[in-house]
């Protein structure tokens, strides 16, 4: 593990190093790490007179009981890419991503749409919605795909009366620059820009033969 020597050259605010300095303490809980870089934290606390301290603000106390809760790490999230991390600063995140293998339908280019388990949306994507983000209108949101971290606007809504669904022309491009098929497994998280604080998507992509039940 090396410590990133142009993190010091960003301008990011104190809520989003408050941010990110949470993130890194869930995920880092169990690592171990080597002398250099156990050198180069101490030298970065002393730098800003940094006192150790167990204090997770409320406001991010959800994002670490989320992990917490279903035993995975946020390693689980995939990582987006160096060249977008200062356009996009990961806030809140599901803590139960949504796996489904892909159907023909979702590939149906006259659909464009990608469907989501229904239960799912409405267990775990649902109560990180705001009031005023509205799914029978539709919600514009960011997807990225994993590992470019390619961007497409999307919107995610409750389509039909039936179904939850990213849609719009942009997902038969993202179909088509992946050259997705049936059965692919995919990966989609949900999660704030904390930036802009819109709501985001992140889907990271498996092979045809993985065994996960589609939705």
């Amino acid at each position: 593990m090396q410590i990133d020597r142009e993190f010091e050259e960003e301008k990011y605010s104190i809520q989003e190093l408050e941010h990110i300095a949470c993130c890194v303490l869930v995920e880092l809980k169990h690592a171990k790490i080597d002398e250099n870089t156990a050198q180069a934290l101490n030298n970065i606390m002393k730098k800003y007179n940094i006192i150790p301290q167990i204090n997770i603000k409320q406001k991010y106390k959800k994002l670490a009981d989320g992990y917490n809760n279903t035993g995975a790490a946020p390693a689980t999230f995939p990582s987006l890419p160096s060249h977008i991390a200062g356009e996009v600063v990961i806030g809140e995140v599901c803590r139960e991503p949504c796996r489904k293998n892909l159907t023909v339908t979702d590939l149906d280019g006259g659909q464009q749409r990608l469907s989501l388990s229904k239960d799912h949306v409405e267990k775990f994507f649902k109560p990180m919605l705001k009031e005023e983000e509205n799914l029978v209108k539709g919600i514009p949101v960011m997807v990225y795909d994993h590992p470019q971290g390619k961007g497409y606007e999307m919107m995610f809504k409750f389509w039909s009366g039936k179904m939850y669904v990213l849609t719009t022309p942009r997902w038969n491009q993202f179909k088509i620059d992946h050259a997705l098929i049936p059965s692919q497994q995919v990966t989609v998280w949900l999660f704030r820009n904390l930036k802009t604080d819109k709501l985001c998507f992140a889907i990271a992509l498996g092979s045809a033969h993985d065994g996960s039940r589609a939705h």
